[in-house]
């Protein structure tokens, strides 16, 4: 069981700075606002308690109906043009506060791409991001904790002034209120401990797994396997079993909610109980008709404040705790903000030296003692089979991993001195799970407004897609996928990888990674790929990843991994003299593909 979180008052009033600070970078006068509008609605509580006063007094003393009308007026216009005032403030802070968490939600997103890849892969990290991602949301975290502490804020003014009033008629009565309005708050707050700790810290994980299994259901590249293979019955089974612990989770919480409700309701009617006592004993001893009215109201608002005030204090202790989710999440993108420095990329050499690479949480190394150099504008090939390491290898020169143990140089300079999107811009990646968006093709194919169509048209009929794009309606302005829009096409795994390729020959790279280019492609396509090699990069250093051994003859050097480790290193014809594995799985290959041939 986790640990439940505790924050005294210094933590929760370090927190409200923090977070209006952040808010005040969106709208500086929102808070200025929000106090004037406070101020103006802790006044007009008690308007009409008081024009009900002022009415009565002047019926007990025989006033005028003239001096009862003026007088009555004057409070009426005054509460009327207040009114106008508060109106006018509210409608300009909903609109802020549309804006603020527009804004927020915006920033929180931007942010967080810059969180290390490798962590976005832990699932406590995917609970944290959840959990932070709550603490934007209109009435929790940051922006619920601000306007809380300022309705706080608003709730002791009205407190004050009536329980000003009340000390008047008896100082008793305030010292039962004070007590009941302790033992409340000592109340709300163990609720919110134990609310923290049954839900908010263990919920996350299974509404994580409730969402996938309800995605899977609308996802159309699930959908084939879905059905045909009746993968939905266990998908069923795990998001049963997970809903049943999450509702369990939320009955406890319901249960144990219902029991402090019970007792905080029971602590408001004593607390009414005794204000009609001691009320009903100052009425016997003579108290005027329009200040017992007045009493009555100002207690009430007093009671009414208290509850406020103890479910606010619940609020704002849960919205601290949410807005501590977000700075321990923030951590994450905020170390990784401009760290390193811009080189001269123009170029790419590589160099491995006794580079390690561990999981998290992983006993074994999933790269050992790795040492290699790739020299400009090599063609390098990765062999191995399933798990050797190659996509992890490719992963810790894209600086999405960092080496474990050992070191990466990229044009001599370590890896880690370099800034990533000085990298990423040197980088055209092309990876075997195939990503599309919702875009255009010509916005799937350029990364920048630079566009070039000439270049554009060149790349387009290198990979093979010219009559593809002429047979389109739109041509390069056709939308890919139907998920968003009616006029949207789908196009083949073959067509995709194309367009991905494409996509990696635009960019201005020096270094170009295919990880298996043509796993999608029909066996003419990537006849004509492979023919065109040497156009499709231009010079560039070409990392690609392939099961397809014919494809290695081409390269400057063939590195071959089993179980984490470089076990062979050189080009086809070198490897092909010795006793290698590669050479067993090449002569294994093309046996195949003769008898294939020979049927």
């Amino acid at each position: 069981m986790k640990e439940i979180k505790k924050i005294n008052i210094f933590k929760i009033f370090k927190n409200i700075v923090f977070s209006i600070r952040i808010i005040r970078t969106i709208k500086k006068y929102f808070f200025l606002k929000k106090i004037i509008n406070m101020i103006i609605n802790s006044l007009l509580i008690f308007t009409v308690p008081l024009i009900l006063k002022r009415f009565l007094h002047g019926i007990e003393n025989n006033l005028s109906i003239d001096e009862i009308i003026y007088e009555l007026l004057f409070l009426s216009i005054f509460c009327m043009m207040t009114s106008i005032i508060e109106c006018i403030l509210k409608n300009s802070i909903n609109y802020d506060i549309e804006v603020i968490n527009t804004k927020l939600l915006k920033q929180f997103n931007e942010s967080t791409i810059k969180i290390d890849y490798e962590f976005l892969e832990r699932p406590e990290i995917q609970d944290m991001y959840e959990l932070a991602n709550a603490s934007i949301k209109t009435y929790s975290g940051m922006f619920g904790l601000t306007m809380q502490f300022i309705d706080v804020l608003g709730y002791i003014i009205s407190f004050l002034i009536s329980g000003i009033i009340i000390v008047e008629i008896n100082v008793y009565f305030v010292f039962i209120v004070i007590a009941v309005s302790l033992l409340k708050i000592y109340l709300e707050k163990n609720k919110q401990k134990i609310r923290s700790r049954n839900l908010k810290e263990k919920l996350p994980p299974h509404n994580r797994r409730i969402i996938y299994c309800n995605s899977v259901a609308q996802n159309i590249g699930f959908a084939k396997d879905v059905r045909l293979y009746d993968v939905y019955n266990y998908i069923k089974k795990e998001r049963n079993k997970s809903v049943k612990n999450y509702m369990g989770l939320v009955d406890n919480n319901h249960r144990i909610s219902f029991i402090f409700y019970f007792l905080v309701y029971f602590l408001n009617f004593v607390l009414e109980v005794s204000m009609y006592i001691f009320l009903v004993l100052d009425v016997v001893k003579g108290m005027p008709i329009s200040d017992f009215t007045f009493s009555i109201a100002s207690v009430t608002i007093l009671i009414s404040m208290i509850s406020k005030l103890v479910i606010n204090y619940g609020n704002i202790y849960k919205s601290s705790l949410s807005v501590d989710d977000y700075i321990s999440f923030s951590n994450f993108f905020d170390m990784e903000d401009s760290v390193g420095q811009d080189i001269d990329l123009s170029t790419f050499n590589i160099e491995f030296k006794n580079v390690y690479y561990k999981y998290y949480l992983q006993d074994d190394y999933a790269l050992e003692d790795v040492s290699f150099t790739i020299k400009n504008e090599d063609k390098i090939a990765l062999l191995g089979i399933n798990g050797a390491g190659k996509t992890t290898l490719v992963k810790l020169i894209c600086g999405l991993y960092k080496p474990t143990k050992g070191e990466i140089y990229i044009n001599g300079v370590n890896i880690t001195d370099i800034r990533k999107e000085c990298l990423w811009r040197a980088i055209s990646p092309v990876f075997q799970d195939l990503v599309l968006f919702p875009f255009t093709i010509l916005e799937n194919i350029i990364d920048n407004d630079d566009l070039d169509i000439n270049k554009i048209n060149n790349v387009i009929r290198l990979v093979g897609l010219e009559e593809k794009i002429k047979s389109l309606k739109s041509g390069y302005d056709t939308i890919l996928s139907r998920n968003l829009y009616d006029e949207g096409i789908d196009l083949s795994g073959g067509e995709s990888q194309r367009i991905l390729i494409a996509k990696a020959i635009y960019k201005k790279s020096s270094l170009i990674i295919l990880d298996e280019p043509t796993s999608a492609l029909d066996p003419l396509a990537e006849a004509s790929f492979y023919e065109n090699f040497d156009n499709i990069i231009n010079r560039r250093t070409t990392i690609f990843i392939t099961h397809r051994l014919s494809a290695t003859k081409f390269c400057d050097k063939i590195l071959m991994f089993e179980n984490g480790k470089l076990i062979e290193a050189g080009n086809h014809f070198e490897l092909m003299q010795l006793d290698t594995l590669y050479k067993k799985l090449f002569e294994t290959q093309s046996k195949l593909y003769q008898e294939v041939k020979n049927d």
